[in-house]
């Protein structure tokens, strides 16, 4: 019997392989072919609570949780790289690009109150918000 720690790696092979040759990684794809090939190899493991407790885990995040995230947070959180260049805000959706305007005018009021430069005003303003992302995220993924 495979325990959990061996369907992660097996699944996290499966992924680096398919990003190895440049392949979109698509989850639920993903954990598909992982359970039929633990299968294959064992059927006994579909009455074991383990493998099915970590297929489901593994399937609420990614029907759920990465559509989310695609949805919010992902879009704007790619937007805050290269803050200083507004040609970039011509590419991007209206929403996402109103989000670095605001961003980038809040990193100028915080270069005008302190006088620091350019890149630190960016940076003081686009990791605090990185991190509340990365906290957003956290609790969306989280059981």
């Amino acid at each position: 019997m495979a325990g959990a720690s061996v369907r992660s790696a097996a699944g996290f092979t499966l992924f680096t392989i398919g990003r190895f040759f440049y392949r979109e990684s698509r989850l639920m794809n993903l954990l598909a072919a992982v359970a039929i090939g633990f299968l294959v190899l064992d059927p006994e493991q579909l009455l074991d609570a383990s493998f099915q407790l970590s297929f489901l885990a593994v399937a609420f995040i990614g029907a759920f949780a990465v559509p989310l995230i695609e949805r919010t947070s992902g879009p704007l959180a790619a937007a805050l790289g290269d803050l200083g260049d507004p040609d970039r805000d011509l590419h991007l959706a209206a929403p996402v690009a109103q989000f670095r305007i605001e961003m980038r005018l809040l990193a100028e009021t915080v270069q005008l109150w302190t006088r620091w430069p350019e890149k630190i005003c960016a940076f003081a303003v686009t990791y605090p918000v990185r991190g509340a992302f990365y906290f957003y995220e956290l609790i969306l993924t989280s059981p």
